[in-house]
């Protein structure tokens, strides 16, 4: 209101502000040195969340170059000081500041005057912005809200009496309620509180603590409850409070942690304790996966996919470390078999057991199952010869097996030229499957081999083929009742029939469960026909030995570097190159082998090769290079004789036969039985097996395998059907035409 006009007017008595037209007056320096900044007094008060805080700094409002103009009843504002209540509020007063106010009343208009002079907006708006200037010091004097450790416990008390609506005062509604106050309604509440202390019994205000200027100690808590309108929980845990201990807004020492605050920082210690317990019970099995995993990478690699990795994971590992169903058998009945052509040794026929015998043996023993491997099935001839007899009795009893319940898988090589067998076979419930080696490893499927029931085995040179049993020379040993070692050639087998199928392909990986359960550094402790012997399966190429098995070339290696005496080695061809590269390359680790045992070690070397119309014309140069080591000075004793099978002019009509097909190497310590020819191609890209048993050890005078097989190759050496190479020779095989 306009105090210079001239006609009074009525005034209302609420509080009405109008604002007067913008009028420049200069500011003086003076005002702000004759009035000093109010002191930076900040009372705290509890808020809504029951936690003691403080009030946050009300920026006041500003009015630039313009004054207030009010009706009789002076104009409130709310943050200039403690001695101002609301219209509406009620409470008992508190004592007037120091400073009086004087009203001049003036033709029905107040004004009001504080200190000896009048003080202009200009100077309202100096004084305001000194003390907001002077709070905001006091409060970076004071302690942090969040270093107040007494404000921490009183939040926490509150929200733990929150969930207890039951332990509200009387009075109070369903559930705590907060009331908000406005900052002179906090501060009235205040100083109500100093100036009337709490009886016993009484409610005690929710701040009991006294301001700083009065320096007097606050009353204790007497655990009653806080006014509702407070919203403050009863504190009934809280220790006292007094004066001295409680914390000023100065930045007084805080009370120690008691009551509320001492389980919270045992719980923390419990939970460090109970991690530190935690970490040292799975720190060991974090090592072992960690360890696990890494040996796991070197041996398999990294896997490529998700696919990969669930396989390489594959429950079927167990099979490799668990124990089996029942104890593999190590007393083994093993028989020295082979099969002689029609016509071969007429007076004196072969001791030993027929290979065409000792399948239809195994094939009546088998109970569940029966796996076989080969280059081919052909056991039973085209144009019906009359030797192909005891071909088609096995082919008809393999036939029974499904009838009999007996499982029959054959893994062959890919493609067959001849299915007429396979398919019949197939018809009959037997699982064929063709394994395109070629196209993996640049190789055949040349094993010879079979498992039945994992209890029994068939070793040797003898491909299915009716002219295996009648019309070609093969070695090959039959093992009954040793499912130790059998368990073992069924793995092998499972590595073929893993490959072989129509999308076959190598692994990334060897899956545990096909791992060798023999090896030349761990060979099988067995009893053959009751004399102890160490033996192990190798296998080739290496693409295709799994975990833990022997490289068939290492076999063979190893013993000759084993033999201490001789070397008695039978093959039907060995040739020191890749004889099915273009061009063949250079192949010496078999050729090196013989030439230092004979010549560095003095061994006694005998080789026995085959000479038929199949032969490679190279191998007898390379063989009469081995043979000018004979001369002296070196006068090394190595020799190479031909093996030559006699043959009519109808036998000579059928194909691929009337040869001495046998892989087989006796020294004074082991007996080797393979499948594999003696060139590069057959130990790098071919499959292919070998049986490696070593009676060294025994002292009996039982008679051995190794005895048997030396017999044998003896027979062979000095019979008539073999002859000597000879250097200067130039037609060494006249069936081979160069």
């Amino acid at each position: 209101m306009n105090r210079r006009s001239s006609a009074p007017k009525l005034t209302s008595r609420i509080p009405t502000f109008h604002k007067k037209a913008p009028e420049v007056r200069p500011k003086t320096a003076e005002v702000k040195e004759r009035f000093l900044p109010a002191p930076a007094v900040r009372s705290p008060f509890t808020d809504a969340a029951g936690a003691e805080a403080t009030p946050r700094l009300t920026a006041p409002r500003t009015f630039s170059e313009s004054y207030l103009t009010a009706s009789p009843r002076p104009a409130l504002r709310p943050d200039r000081g403690p001695n101002q209540r609301l219209p509406d509020q009620r409470g008992t007063r508190t004592e007037p500041e120091p400073e009086e106010e004087e009203v001049e009343e003036e033709s029905g208009e107040s004004r009001v005057y504080t200190g000896e002079e009048e003080r202009t907006p200009r100077e309202e708006e100096s004084d305001e912005e000194d003390e907001r200037t002077s709070e905001a010091e006091g409060i970076t004097e004071e302690q942090p809200p969040w270093e107040n450790k007494t404000l921490e416990h009183e939040a926490k008390e509150f929200q733990s009496s929150s969930t207890e609506p039951e332990s509200q005062s009387e009075g109070e509604s369903e559930g705590p309620k907060t009331q908000t106050l406005e900052p002179g309604q906090r501060q009235e509440i205040e100083d109500s509180s100093e100036l009337a202390p709490p009886e016993t019994g009484a409610a005690a205000p929710p701040e009991t603590r006294a301001p700083p200027e009065t320096g007097a100690a606050a009353p204790p808590e007497t655990g009653a409850a806080a006014p509702p309108e407070t919203g403050a929980p009863p504190e009934t845990g809280a220790p006292p409070e007094t004066g001295a201990g409680a914390p000023t807004e100065t930045g007084g020492a805080a009370p120690p942690e008691t009551g509320a605050g001492a389980p919270s920082a045992e719980k923390t210690e419990k939970s460090w304790s109970c991690c530190s317990l935690l970490l040292r019970g799975l720190g060991p099995l974090l090592l072992l996966l960690f360890v696990g995993f890494s040996q796991h990478l070197w041996l398999y690699g990294l896997p490529r996919s998700m696919a990969q990795l669930s396989a390489q994971l594959h429950l079927h590992w167990l099979q490799g470390v668990a124990p089996e169903s029942e104890p593999c058998s190590s007393h083994c009945r093993v028989s020295l078999v082979e099969s002689l052509p029609h016509g071969l040794y007429p007076s004196a026929p072969s001791s030993l057991e027929s290979i065409a015998q000792s399948w239809l043996r195994l094939l009546d023993r088998a109970n569940h199952s029966v796996d076989v491997a080969a280059f081919y099935v052909t056991l039973r001839s085209a144009d019906h010869n009359p030797t192909d007899a005891q071909g088609r009795l096995v082919f008809e009893k393999m036939k029974s097996l499904i009838s009999r319940g007996v499982s029959l898988r054959v893994s062959v090589n890919a493609p067959q030229t001849q299915t007429e067998d396979t398919e019949e076979l197939k018809d009959a419930g037997a699982a064929v499957r063709e394994v395109n080696l070629s196209a993996l490893t640049g190789g055949i499927i040349h094993t010879k081999l079979w498992a039945v029931d994992q209890r029994h085995l068939h070793v040797g040179s003898a491909n299915m083929d009716w002219r295996s049993l009648t019309q070609v020379k093969e070695v090959g040993l039959a093992v009954e009742d040793c499912s130790c070692l059998a368990q073992d050639v069924s793995r092998v087998f499972e590595v073929y029939w893993t490959v072989g199928g129509a999308n076959g392909s190598l692994p990334p990986y060897w899956p545990a469960r096909l791992s060798a359960l023999s090896s030349a550094q761990n060979p099988l402790h067995l009893k053959f026909n009751g004399v102890p012997a160490r033996v192990y399966l190798s296998s080739a190429p290496p693409q295709l030995s799994t975990r833990g098995r022997t490289d068939d070339l290492a076999a063979i290696l190893s013993v000759m570097e084993d033999a201490q005496q001789f070397i008695h080695v039978s093959v039907m061809d060995f040739i020191p190159e890749d004889q099915f590269s273009k061009p063949p390359r250079f192949w010496p680790p078999l050729d090196s082998a013989l030439r230092s045992a004979a010549c560095s070690r003095g061994l006694k070397v005998r080789l026995l090769v085959s000479c038929w119309p199949h032969s490679p014309s190279a191998m007898f140069v390379y063989l009469q290079s081995l043979l000018v080591l004979t001369r002296p000075p070196l006068s090394c004793d190595l020799h190479v004789r031909v093996f030559t099978v006699p043959s009519t002019p109808e036998q000579m009509k059928i194909p691929f036969a009337r040869v001495n097909h046998a892989k087989f190497m006796v020294t004074d310590r082991v007996l080797y039985i393979g499948t594999s020819n003696w060139s590069g191609d057959y130990f790098s890209q071919t499959a292919g097996v070998g049986l490696v048993v070593n009676q060294s050890e025994s002292e009996t005078r039982l008679e051995t395998l190794r005895t048997q097989a030396d017999q044998v190759f003896n027979r062979d050496w000095t019979s008539q059907y073999s002859t000597d190479l000879r250097v200067d020779q130039s037609h060494t095989c006249p069936m081979v035409q160069t």
